[in-house]
């Protein structure tokens, strides 16, 4: 993890993210699609992620976040790589980093006693983590 996060630091001054929180109304999908993950209706868990809060992402959630392929990235080929594979176009969002753009915060969840889960913003999360960005999420405990 230490050596991730150094060899992060040289993309840290080619891009940046402007986090803000995310638009709720555009991730009603991923609530449908993982509120059962919580035991919960995917009104709930939007009324629970309406309470998050913006934090920069620690070590810790950085190890244990569920959810994503956050830590199978450390360069932009990586980012290509799982572009690639998954069918997934990564242009846009290259470009926006580049140009220092606002993104939506990535939604984090976690249920008492169990492991943080990502429920939006895998891509934004890859992305970051191919540039070198410490990211900022939006988190929630429930």
């Amino acid at each position: 993890m230490k050596l991730l996060f150094e060899n992060w630091r040289k993309y840290l001054t080619k891009a940046q993210i402007n986090w803000k929180p995310p638009d709720l109304s555009a991730e009603v999908g991923e609530f449908k699609r993982h509120a059962s993950h919580f035991g919960l209706s995917a009104e709930e868990l939007e009324e629970h992620v309406s309470n998050g809060r913006l934090i920069s992402m620690s070590e810790d959630l950085y190890n244990t976040l569920q959810n994503t392929q956050m830590r199978e990235v450390n360069s932009v080929e990586d980012l290509d790589r799982i572009g690639a594979e998954n069918n997934k176009d990564f242009e846009g969002i290259k470009k926006g980093i580049k140009a220092g753009s606002e993104f939506n915060a990535p939604i984090v969840v976690q249920k008492e006693g169990e492991s943080p889960w990502l429920v939006a913003g895998n891509t934004r999360l890859v992305a970051a983590a191919a540039y070198g960005i410490t990211p900022k999420v939006w988190y929630v405990k429930i």
